[in-house]
């Protein structure tokens, strides 16, 4: 039980750093967390004639 929980969190780590990295603004090196957090990124591709087309 405990080995799959650990799997579960190795697989699923990665993607909840990206998720945190989509939202955030400026967020270096020794940071833990973002200083600055924004929706700015999926606003701009969003408002992108070709993305909307797509979708």
């Amino acid at each position: 039980m405990k080995r799959k929980i650990l799997i579960w969190i190795i697989l699923l780590a990665p993607l909840l750093v990206l998720g945190l990295f989509a939202f955030s603004e400026r967020w270096f090196y020794p940071q833990p967390f973002p200083i600055n957090w924004t929706t700015e990124t999926f606003s701009r591709l969003l408002s992108d004639f070709r993305t909307l087309k797509a979708i």
